[in-house]
């Protein structure tokens, strides 16, 4: 029986209790995005904020508000990705892109689908980044909640 105590402490030790936290790694990618200048990766900086969340008690209240952070953060991002797509499609039917034309290995577009392209990965960029910080600042605004109905019940 002492030993299995033992293994149980090793884990918590090295595994918080909050599976939340696990989150925090996927921050590293965006150290990748930074090293290799890859914009696209570097909104998974953000995600080093899940690491706060590491000896945070994972209780049923707790996940009711991950719930309402995640909704709420979903909501908003593709809020955003849906009119920043519509805005998208808009602008291609008016503008009229040529297509890309393939020569000796090489690919040339006009300088307007160029932009196109980069506007789609802004918008998703952009998206990313809103749904971290959303549901972010709605998880600090629910424990900030959380401590004051406590102090009040004191």
């Amino acid at each position: 029986m002492e030993d299995k105590k033992g293994v149980k402490k090793y884990l918590k030790k090295w595994f918080p209790q909050n599976p939340l936290s696990y989150f925090g790694w996927l921050g590293f990618l965006g150290v990748f995005g930074l090293l290799l200048f890859v914009p696209n990766m570097v909104p998974f900086l953000l995600c080093f904020s899940f690491f706060s969340y590491r000896n945070t008690i994972a209780d049923e209240l707790f996940w009711n508000n991950v719930r309402k952070a995640g909704t709420r953060a979903f909501c908003c991002s593709f809020v955003f990705d849906v009119l920043g797509l519509l805005f998208l499609i808009y602008r291609g039917f008016t503008c009229g892109f040529e297509r890309a034309v393939f020569e000796a290995g090489y690919v040339t577009i006009e300088e307007g689908l160029y932009w196109q392209y980069e506007f789609v990965m802004l918008f998703f960029i952009i998206g990313l980044e809103l749904l971290l910080c959303v549901f972010s600042i709605s998880m600090m605004r629910f424990k900030k909640r959380e401590k004051k109905l406590l102090r009040g019940q004191e």
